[in-house]
């Protein structure tokens, strides 16, 4: 086998192994309306919480809550979380970090 063959042969075989870890996952922050409401759950997701480095005690508790609701695997609702984390504090860039997370 030449060595053209060879890596004609290589990049045959891994061109669908690439795309295969590329597929949709069913959800797109895009497609979640900006003005929906969303409620605080204050005890339902339990203790967890990262630090924000916000000042707001509202915008850090939406934040907690979308990093609670990505684990629980809820992205849609993860999206509205940190969405409303950023209305509260337009100046807390992790708020925004986490629905480019989502």
């Amino acid at each position: 086998m030449s060595a053209r063959t060879y890596f004609a042969a290589i990049a045959f075989l891994t061109v669908p192994l690439a795309s295969m870890g590329a597929q949709h996952t069913g959800h797109d922050a895009a497609t979640v309306p900006v003005d929906s409401v969303m409620p605080l759950y204050r005890s339902a997701l339990g203790p967890f919480t990262r630090t924000a480095g916000t000042r707001s005690v509202e915008a850090q508790a939406y934040f907690d809550q979308g990093f609670q609701l990505m684990y629980s695997f809820a992205p849609e609702e993860a999206v509205k979380s940190f969405r409303e984390a950023q209305r509260r504090d337009s100046s807390c860039a992790m708020c925004f970090w986490g629905e480019a997370w989502t």
